[in-house]
């Protein structure tokens, strides 16, 4: 009886065994499904991680948009109080002149910089400063690793009009979160606590209690009666 690999359960035929092509075939459509699976799921990731930068700048407006490489020769240490904290020892900084430190960023490391980025254990965040993004790694990586980096206004992606004059705050809607105007009876604090003011004129009198009552018994024992019947 052969062996098989751990993972695709490839046969393994002992010295012994006769040479078998069916099973050889075997393992070769195995291997050759499995690397089409894998190339399928790098390719979904990959119109996923585009489709996702795009909705973001979208929103974001005036979202800046490079093409960047990462250096492997440009990774520091870190100290080691840092890393204790952290747990990352490597970083670098990227120059990217239109990078500001009040903006949100996407890196998207490109497909072919998957084996280093996983080699390396790059940190999944990264830091916009003004003038470069950072990046870290739990190892310095053995590669330049090209990737795409999306500098977007933090209200952008906060929902917040603040900062960012082509952003448009949608109407509320029954279907649809979006801003709201403040109408007659309504107050508004400082802090955004909304409540509803109610006047005198608003509630029924005593005697108009007592009349909206006396009609409904009226007509429940109408009702009544004609059950009876």
């Amino acid at each position: 009886m052969p062996d098989y690999t751990k993972h695709l359960k490839l046969i393994k035929p002992h010295q012994d065994e006769y040479y078998n092509v069916d099973e050889f075939n075997r393992n070769a459509d195995l291997v050759d499904a499995a690397l089409k699976a894998e190339e399928n799921a790098r390719s979904e990731a990959d119109e996923k991680l585009a489709k996702d930068i795009a909705v973001l700048a979208e929103r974001a407006g005036s979202a800046h948009i490079e093409e960047i490489t990462v250096p492997k020769s440009s990774w520091a240490k870190l100290k080691e109080e840092e890393v204790e904290i952290f747990g990352y020892p490597w970083e670098v900084n990227i120059s990217i002149e239109a990078a500001k430190a009040n903006q949100y960023p996407v890196v998207a490391l490109h497909r072919s910089a998957i084996e280093t980025t996983a080699a390396a254990e790059i940190c999944p965040t990264a830091e916009v400063l003004d003038g470069a993004v950072r990046l870290w790694a739990k190892r310095a990586p053995s590669a330049d690793m090209p990737a795409t980096v999306a500098l977007l206004a933090k209200s952008a992606v906060s929902g917040s009009v603040a900062g960012n004059e082509n952003y448009d705050l949608p109407v509320a809607t029954k279907e649809r979160l979006g801003g709201v105007r403040i109408g007659s009876g309504i107050g508004v604090t400082g802090d955004g606590t909304i409540s509803a003011s109610v006047g005198e004129n608003d509630l029924a009198t005593d005697d108009e209690l007592r009349t909206m009552l006396d009609e409904i018994f009226n007509k429940l024992e109408e009702v009544i009666l004609c059950m009876e019947r």
